[in-house]
Order: C-alpha cells, then sequence, then structure tokens
C-alpha cells in the first residue's frame, strides 16, 4: 500500500537504494506504484545517507527495472531519469 492518505493501491514496483553500478539493493523502502513513483524518488533524494546510494526500481519479482546511476551518466536527474524510463520502456 501506499503512504498516502485515503489510498488503497497495491503497489507494482518495489523503490531501493543501491550503490553505483550494483543490480542489488541496499535497502528497499517500500512497493509503491506509478502514479506515486516521482514523488517517492524526490523524496529519497532528499534524504541524507553516510554513504552515497542511487534510486533503484525493481518488478515485484526483483528485477532491476531502473538504475538513477545510469540516468545520472546521461545528464538526468533520478525522477527525470525515470520519466525517460516510463515514456520509452513502460
Amino acid at each position: 500500500m501506499c503512504d498516502y492518505p485515503n489510498c488503497n493501491k497495491p503497489g507494482k514496483y518495489w523503490l531501493g537504494v543501491s550503490k553505483a553500478k550494483s543490480k542489488k539493493a541496499e535497502r528497499l523502502i517500500g512497493a509503491i506504484y506509478l502514479d506515486n513513483m516521482k514523488p517517492s524518488i524526490n523524496n529519497i533524494m532528499d534524504q541524507a545517507f553516510a554513504t552515497i546510494y542511487w534510486v533503484t526500481i525493481y518488478d515485484l519479482n526483483n528485477k532491476l527495472l531502473y538504475h538513477s546511476f545510469d540516468a545520472h551518466l546521461e545528464g538526468y536527474a533520478a525522477a527525470a531519469g525515470w520519466e525517460l524510463f516510463v515514456n520509452t520502456k513502460i
């Protein structure tokens, strides 16, 4: 379920954080759905971590779909990279 009030949608993706180039999540944040992905990514990016982590998004079978480090290498912010990914892949 999502963190927003009056929201009963089940999550369709896992949102996590990972180190650069790692396909395995260091920490899974939780299940989310497409409509709240951008604010969720921005919320994670606003948190302070002792080590640099990158936003990662997995399907519900834990297959890596998106890694924000790849977006960074292409010059995109994490949320903008996700939007580009959604518009071209999903």
